[in-house]
């Protein structure tokens, strides 16, 4: 799994893109529910940890910037 932003629309989108094989990769498609909506949101760094993945980066633009965590957890 990579993170990292996605600038095709404009503004920065936090994407994440996941491999079988580390060599061919595909990008998990955009849902603002799990990613949000418009503005400049950037994700960085992702690790795995107890029952799912977490991310971090921030959101916002120019001095209006504040840190963000995304958390997908696997349910049992």
């Amino acid at each position: 799994m990579a993170v990292g932003p996605d600038w095709s629309r404009g503004d920065a989108v936090a994407a994440v893109w996941t491999s079988p094989d580390v060599i061919t990769w595909s990008r998990v498609p955009h849902d603002e529910a799990v990613f949000g909506g418009t503005g400049r949101r950037e994700m960085n760094s992702v690790t795995a940890g107890g029952p799912g993945v977490g991310a971090v980066g921030f959101e916002g633009s120019g001095e209006d910037v504040v840190a963000a965590v995304w958390v997908e957890t696997t349910g049992d």
